[in-house]
Protein backbone atom coordinates (compact mmCIF):
# COMPACT_ATOMS: atom_id res chain seq x y z
CA UNK A 1 0.00 0.00 0.00
CA UNK A 2 1.48 3.39 -0.97
CA UNK A 3 2.18 5.89 1.75
CA UNK A 4 1.01 8.88 -0.31
CA UNK A 5 -1.75 9.27 -2.88
CA UNK A 6 -0.91 7.98 -6.31
CA UNK A 7 -0.20 11.19 -8.25
CA UNK A 8 -2.11 9.85 -11.25
CA UNK A 9 -5.02 8.44 -9.27
CA UNK A 10 -8.46 9.86 -10.00
CA UNK A 11 -8.91 11.33 -6.55
CA UNK A 12 -5.41 12.59 -5.84
CA UNK A 13 -6.70 16.06 -6.79
CA UNK A 14 -9.77 15.61 -4.58
CA UNK A 15 -12.16 14.92 -7.46
CA UNK A 16 -12.57 12.62 -10.43
CA UNK A 17 -13.04 13.24 -14.14
CA UNK A 18 -16.81 12.69 -13.88
CA UNK A 19 -17.16 15.53 -11.35
CA UNK A 20 -14.98 17.71 -13.55
CA UNK A 21 -17.24 17.01 -16.56
CA UNK A 22 -20.40 17.74 -14.58
CA UNK A 23 -18.98 20.98 -13.16
CA UNK A 24 -17.76 22.19 -16.56
CA UNK A 25 -21.16 21.37 -18.12
CA UNK A 26 -23.02 23.24 -15.35
CA UNK A 27 -20.65 26.20 -15.52
CA UNK A 28 -21.17 26.52 -19.29
CA UNK A 29 -24.96 26.50 -18.82
CA UNK A 30 -24.73 29.20 -16.15
CA UNK A 31 -22.25 31.38 -18.07
CA UNK A 32 -23.45 34.48 -19.92
CA UNK A 33 -21.76 34.65 -23.32
CA UNK A 34 -20.97 37.70 -25.43
CA UNK A 35 -23.29 38.00 -28.41
CA UNK A 36 -22.93 40.18 -31.49
CA UNK A 37 -25.73 42.70 -32.02
CA UNK A 38 -26.22 45.65 -34.34
CA UNK A 39 -24.98 47.97 -31.58
CA UNK A 40 -21.88 45.86 -30.94
CA UNK A 41 -21.33 43.09 -28.42
CA UNK A 42 -23.27 42.56 -25.23
CA UNK A 43 -23.43 39.84 -22.61
CA UNK A 44 -26.50 37.74 -23.11
CA UNK A 45 -27.78 34.30 -22.25
CA UNK A 46 -27.25 32.22 -25.38
CA UNK A 47 -29.31 29.14 -26.11
CA UNK A 48 -27.11 26.05 -26.27
CA UNK A 49 -27.16 22.36 -25.49
CA UNK A 50 -24.47 20.21 -23.94
CA UNK A 51 -23.99 16.47 -24.29
CA UNK A 52 -21.72 14.23 -22.24
CA UNK A 53 -20.02 10.99 -23.27
CA UNK A 54 -21.25 10.74 -26.86
CA UNK A 55 -19.76 7.82 -28.81
CA UNK A 56 -18.36 8.70 -32.25
CA UNK A 57 -17.86 5.29 -33.95
CA UNK A 58 -16.03 6.65 -37.00
CA UNK A 59 -13.08 7.75 -34.89
CA UNK A 60 -13.43 5.05 -32.23
CA UNK A 61 -13.76 7.53 -29.36
CA UNK A 62 -16.25 9.10 -27.02
CA UNK A 63 -16.59 12.84 -26.90
CA UNK A 64 -16.41 13.93 -23.27
CA UNK A 65 -18.46 17.08 -23.80
CA UNK A 66 -20.14 18.51 -26.89
CA UNK A 67 -21.42 22.09 -26.78
CA UNK A 68 -24.00 22.72 -29.51
CA UNK A 69 -24.90 26.32 -30.33
CA UNK A 70 -26.02 25.88 -33.96
CA UNK A 71 -25.35 23.39 -36.75
CA UNK A 72 -22.49 25.67 -37.81
CA UNK A 73 -21.06 26.20 -34.32
CA UNK A 74 -20.27 22.98 -32.45
CA UNK A 75 -17.54 22.66 -29.83
CA UNK A 76 -15.90 19.47 -28.61
CA UNK A 77 -14.19 19.47 -25.21
CA UNK A 78 -11.95 16.63 -24.10
CA UNK A 79 -11.34 16.53 -20.34
CA UNK A 80 -8.49 14.79 -18.55
CA UNK A 81 -7.05 15.09 -15.08
CA UNK A 82 -3.40 14.43 -15.99
CA UNK A 83 -2.54 12.92 -19.38
CA UNK A 84 -1.78 15.88 -21.68
CA UNK A 85 -0.57 13.71 -24.57
CA UNK A 86 -3.68 11.52 -24.65
CA UNK A 87 -6.16 14.36 -24.29
CA UNK A 88 -4.36 16.21 -27.10
CA UNK A 89 -4.67 13.14 -29.40
CA UNK A 90 -8.37 12.89 -28.55
CA UNK A 91 -8.94 16.58 -29.32
CA UNK A 92 -7.14 16.17 -32.67
CA UNK A 93 -9.41 13.23 -33.58
CA UNK A 94 -12.54 15.22 -32.73
CA UNK A 95 -11.25 18.18 -34.73
CA UNK A 96 -12.25 16.17 -37.82
CA UNK A 97 -15.95 16.91 -37.21
CA UNK A 98 -16.18 19.79 -34.67
CA UNK A 99 -15.90 23.48 -35.53
CA UNK A 100 -13.83 24.01 -32.38
CA UNK A 101 -11.87 21.43 -30.42
CA UNK A 102 -10.68 22.03 -26.86
CA UNK A 103 -8.65 20.32 -24.18
CA UNK A 104 -9.78 20.95 -20.60
CA UNK A 105 -7.58 20.18 -17.60
CA UNK A 106 -7.41 21.26 -13.97
CA UNK A 107 -5.57 24.55 -13.53
CA UNK A 108 -3.01 23.05 -11.16
CA UNK A 109 -1.77 20.30 -13.49
CA UNK A 110 1.56 20.96 -15.20
CA UNK A 111 1.32 21.45 -18.96
CA UNK A 112 4.69 21.88 -20.68
CA UNK A 113 5.22 24.87 -22.98
CA UNK A 114 5.98 22.45 -25.83
CA UNK A 115 2.50 20.91 -25.37
CA UNK A 116 0.91 24.36 -25.43
CA UNK A 117 2.84 25.21 -28.61
CA UNK A 118 1.56 22.00 -30.25
CA UNK A 119 -2.01 22.96 -29.29
CA UNK A 120 -1.59 26.39 -30.86
CA UNK A 121 -0.01 24.92 -34.02
CA UNK A 122 -2.88 22.42 -34.43
CA UNK A 123 -5.66 24.89 -33.54
CA UNK A 124 -6.63 23.07 -30.35
CA UNK A 125 -7.88 25.29 -27.53
CA UNK A 126 -7.01 24.94 -23.84
CA UNK A 127 -9.46 25.46 -21.00
CA UNK A 128 -8.20 25.45 -17.44
CA UNK A 129 -10.74 24.35 -14.86
CA UNK A 130 -10.70 25.85 -11.39
CA UNK A 131 -13.26 24.02 -9.21
CA UNK A 132 -14.08 27.08 -7.08
CA UNK A 133 -14.30 29.47 -10.04
CA UNK A 134 -15.05 27.83 -13.39
CA UNK A 135 -13.09 27.96 -16.62
CA UNK A 136 -10.30 30.11 -18.00
CA UNK A 137 -9.72 30.01 -21.74
CA UNK A 138 -5.94 29.86 -21.88
CA UNK A 139 -5.64 29.15 -25.63
CA UNK A 140 -8.37 29.89 -28.16
CA UNK A 141 -9.31 27.08 -30.51
CA UNK A 142 -9.04 27.78 -34.23
CA UNK A 143 -12.30 27.70 -36.16
CA UNK A 144 -12.74 24.77 -38.54
CA UNK A 145 -14.91 25.78 -41.48
CA UNK A 146 -17.40 23.30 -42.90
CA UNK A 147 -15.17 22.65 -45.90
CA UNK A 148 -12.40 21.25 -43.68
CA UNK A 149 -14.68 18.92 -41.71
CA UNK A 150 -15.50 15.31 -42.50
CA UNK A 151 -19.11 15.67 -43.62
CA UNK A 152 -20.07 12.04 -42.97
CA UNK A 153 -18.80 12.04 -39.39
CA UNK A 154 -20.41 15.44 -38.80
CA UNK A 155 -23.81 14.27 -40.07
CA UNK A 156 -23.64 11.14 -37.93
CA UNK A 157 -22.78 13.22 -34.86
CA UNK A 158 -25.76 15.51 -35.55
CA UNK A 159 -28.04 12.46 -35.89
CA UNK A 160 -26.70 11.10 -32.59
CA UNK A 161 -27.35 14.43 -30.86
CA UNK A 162 -30.89 14.46 -32.25
CA UNK A 163 -31.46 10.94 -30.84
CA UNK A 164 -30.10 12.10 -27.46
CA UNK A 165 -32.55 15.03 -27.51
CA UNK A 166 -35.39 12.65 -28.31
CA UNK A 167 -34.43 10.28 -25.47
CA UNK A 168 -34.21 13.20 -23.05
CA UNK A 169 -37.60 14.54 -24.13
CA UNK A 170 -39.14 11.07 -23.67
CA UNK A 171 -37.77 10.90 -20.13
CA UNK A 172 -39.30 14.28 -19.30
CA UNK A 173 -42.88 13.29 -20.10
CA UNK A 174 -44.99 13.21 -16.98
CA UNK A 175 -47.02 10.06 -17.21
CA UNK A 176 -49.92 10.60 -14.82
CA UNK A 177 -52.43 7.94 -14.17
CA UNK A 178 -55.94 8.75 -15.22
CA UNK A 179 -58.13 8.87 -12.15
CA UNK A 180 -60.78 6.20 -12.15
CA UNK A 181 -64.24 6.67 -10.76
CA UNK A 182 -64.93 4.77 -7.61
CA UNK A 183 -67.86 2.47 -7.82
CA UNK A 184 -70.41 2.78 -5.02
Amino acid sequence: MPLLNDFKGNYSLGYGEDKMQADVQKWLHDYTFWKATEEGYRREKVKMKTYREIHIPEIGRRSDLIVFFTKRKIFNIELKLFDVGEVFRQALDHKRWANYSYVCMPHNVYIADSDKQRMIAEGIGLLLWIPEFGLIESIYAAHQSSGKLNKQIRENVLKTLKREDWKTSQQQFDFKTIPTEKSN
